[in-house]
C-alpha cells in the first residue's frame, strides 16, 4: 500500500488582547486510485490555542471536493496578578496544519487467495403475501453468485435453507479464516432483516451480537466486503464494519429490488469495478421505482404500511475491488 498526504495550513490573528475563534471548511481532492484514510491536525499559537477536526469524509471516500471542518480558538489575554486580573497578549494567533491522508492498494489478492460465503434463507419467514418474491430470490441468490463468480474465487461456500443457521454462519467464517492461503473473505447475505437485527431461519440475532462475535474471531485482516439483501440493511452496516469488514452495504428500508440489484452488482464486481461502482449499478432509479412502487402498492392494498426504500447505502472503503487486499 502507499499513501499520499495532502496538507493545508491556516493562520488566524486578532488585535492585541482580543480572543479569537471560528470554523474553517477545507476542501481536498482525493487523488485518482486512492481513498480517504484519516486526518491529522498540528497547531501552535498564543495564548491557549486549540483546534480540532469536527467533520471529515468517511473512511474510504474518494473523489473531489471532500470537506473537512476545523474548529479553532485562542485567547487574547492570560491571567495576571494586576488589578484587572488579566494581561493582554501581543499578537494573539493560531496556526495549524491539516494533513489529509489518503491511501491506495498496491498489493492485490489473486483468485487463489479469495473465499466467498453465500448465505440465504428468506423462503422461511416474512409475509405470506410476498412468498413468491422470497422464493425467487432464494433460488436466484446462490445460482447467480456461482454462475457469475465461479472463476473468481478459490472457495465458494453456500449455506441455504435449513443450513443457513447462525452457528453455521460463524463456523464457516472461522473455518475460512483459519486457512493460511485465504487472504480475503467476502460475504453475501440474503436473509430477512429489521432494524439492527437479522433472521437466521427462525432465530433472530441482533447485529450488535454479530459484531461482537465477528470481532472475537480476529479476522479483520481477512474480512472484506459484506453484501446484504436484508431489509433495513443500512442499520446493520456499522456493526459489520466494527466486526472487521472493510466495506459493507445495506438497504435504506424495506428492500424489494434484489432481483435486479444483486446480479447488477456482482457483474460489476466481477468485471473489476469497485464496491461503490457496483452499488451505483444496483441503485438503478427506474428499477428501484418499479419494484418499490409495486410492492408498496401491494402492501397497502393488504392494509400493511411499511417504509419501502431499496436504495443501497454503503460505508467503509468504497474503492475496494475484487483484487483488493482485505486489511
Amino acid at each position: 500500500m502507499t499513501q499520499k498526504i495532502l496538507t493545508k495550513t491556516k493562520r488566524h490573528t486578532t488585535p492585541q488582547g482580543v480572543d479569537g475563534g471560528g470554523v474553517d471548511t477545507l476542501e481536498f481532492n482525493v487523488p485518482s486510485g486512492f481513498y480517504f484514510l484519516r486526518c491529522e491536525l498540528i497547531y501552535k499559537g498564543r495564548a491557549y490555542p486549540g483546534a480540532q477536526v469536527v467533520k471529515r469524509p468517511a473512511i474510504g471516500d474518494s473523489g473531489k471536493n471532500k470537506q473537512v471542518e476545523v474548529h479553532w480558538y485562542f485567547d487574547g489575554t492570560v491571567p495576571s496578578n494586576n488589578i484587572s486580573g488579566h494581561k493582554d497578549i501581543a499578537h494573539p494567533h493560531i496556526e495549524y496544519t491539516l494533513k489529509f491522508i489518503t491511501q491506495s492498494d498496491i498489493s492485490s489478492v489473486a483468485k487463489e487467495h479469495r473465499a466467498l460465503l453465500v448465505i440465504n434463507n428468506i423462503a422461511q419467514g416474512g409475509l405470506d403475501e410476498l412468498s413468491f418474491i422470497y422464493q425467487t430470490l432464494d433460488n436466484l441468490f446462490p445460482a447467480a453468485a456461482l454462475v457469475i463468480l465461479k472463476n473468481d474465487y478459490q472457495i465458494i461456500e453456500k449455506l441455504t435453507g435449513s443450513e443457513a443457521t447462525y452457528d453455521a454462519f460463524k463456523n464457516s467464517l472461522q473455518s475460512l479464516g483459519k486457512k493460511d492461503d485465504i487472504k480475503a473473505i467476502d460475504v453475501f447475505l440474503c436473509l430477512h432483516g429489521a432494524k439492527k437485527k437479522l433472521w437466521f431461519g427462525p432465530k433472530v440475532v441482533p447485529t450488535s451480537t454479530i459484531s461482537k462475535d465477528l470481532s472475537d474471531m480476529k479476522l479483520e485482516n481477512k474480512f472484506r466486503w459484506l453484501y446484504s439483501l436484508a431489509c433495513h440493511g443500512s442499520t446493520h452496516i456499522q456493526d459489520f464494519l466494527d466486526g472487521g469488514f472493510r466495506v459493507a452495504e445495506g438497504a435504506a428500508a424495506v428492500n424489494t429490488n434484489g432481483a435486479y440489484d444483486f446480479p447488477a452488482q456482482i457483474k460489476k464486481w466481477e468485471a473489476g469495478g469497485s464496491v461503490e461502482q457496483a452499488v451505483n449499478a444496483g441503485n438503478n432509479p427506474s428499477m428501484m421505482w418499479l419494484h418499490d412502487s409495486t410492492i408498496d402498492f401491494t402492501l397497502k392494498k393488504l392494509g400493511k404500511n411499511f417504509n419501502v426504500n431499496s436504495k443501497k447505502i454503503i460505508r467503509g472503503i468504497k474503492s475496494t475491488t475484487i483484487s483488493s487486499v482485505a486489511s
